[in-house]
């Protein structure tokens, strides 16, 4: 009986041992590497699967960023170009400076010479847009104010108080062409004026290897005539009178204590100063003038 039974055993003895074999065949030991690209990459996939089935969401935030920037750029590209325009071909604004040159005729008469009948002169008025308007002629010029009104029966309308007048104007031309102003008095028909934008040259230059009294520099006044005098390091000297009228100079000073000071109206002109110190009192054509900005 026992020996039936170990040969019945037998066989599955045989089978459990190949099994255990195999088993270890497959199991790799602690000295063996595992083929890392022999595994499949079962979360990979999964992965891969998992976003296939998830849907992708539209880029709405950007997009609509997009949209607002270029309808913001297009915006402020319009309204430049606009502004561009306008300045160059519709800008009515008498903001800036127009001159017109006077024609020897219309100052010339019997006292002048052959050279003053013969020269012309440029006048120029700047119009500010604090309501400031300076009249210049030459190296002289006047402050003064101006003001701007819109009527139904002469349209645009400036009052300038330096030329004691109120003018029907209008602006025509462009930056191109060039632009014009067309001023006519209201009062009287044979005041026209026709002037142009644009600036004026200086039409002085400093005298040649010129002698300045630095004592001069700063800014006098001359209290019994009510004029004021101001010299500065170019050698420029400003005389201005009590009604605003300023004349430009260039100055020299001689050896005799005379400042020679040139200007310039329709043509170059100059006319000489007497001047002495006294300690700290100046004294310009035997006037006291007093020193302001001390």
């Amino acid at each position: 009986m026992s020996e039936m039974n170990k040969k019945n055993t037998a066989p599955e003895e045989e089978a459990l041992e190949k099994e255990e074999i195999t088993d270890r065949e497959e199991k790799p030991t602690q000295n063996e590497k595992v083929d890392v690209t022999e595994i499949p990459a079962v979360n990979e996939e999964k992965q891969e699967e998992e976003s296939e089935k998830k849907p992708v969401k539209p880029r709405k935030r950007r997009i609509t960023k997009n949209i607002q920037m270029y309808v913001t750029a297009s915006i402020t590209g319009a309204a430049l170009l606009f502004i561009i325009m306008w300045g160059l071909f519709f800008n009515q604004s008498l903001i800036g400076t127009w001159t017109y040159e006077v024609l020897p005729e219309e100052t010339a008469d019997s006292a002048s010479t052959a050279d003053e009948a013969a020269a012309s002169g440029i006048v120029a008025y700047e119009f500010k847009k604090n309501g400031e308007c300076i009249s210049t002629y030459g190296s002289m010029s006047i402050n003064g104010t101006y003001q701007i009104a819109s009527t139904k029966e002469n349209g645009n309308v400036v009052s300038i108080s330096t030329l004691y007048g109120t003018y029907a104007y209008k602006i025509t031309g462009n930056a191109f062409t060039g632009r014009k102003l067309e001023m006519t008095n209201l009062y009287f028909d044979d005041d026209e004026l026709v002037l142009k934008k644009g600036r004026i040259k200086d039409p002085l230059t400093p005298y040649e290897n010129a002698k300045l009294d630095e004592r001069l520099n700063g800014k006098w006044y001359d209290a019994e005539n009510d004029i004021t005098y101001e010299f500065n390091e170019k050698g420029e000297m400003f005389r201005t009178t009590s009604d605003g009228f300023v004349v430009r100079h260039y100055y020299t000073v001689m050896q005799t204590n005379q400042i020679l000071a040139k200007f310039c109206a329709q043509f170059e002109d100059s006319r000489t100063y007497g001047y002495e110190f006294d300690g700290e009192t100046l004294y310009i054509d035997g006037f006291v003038v007093t020193k302001m900005d001390k």
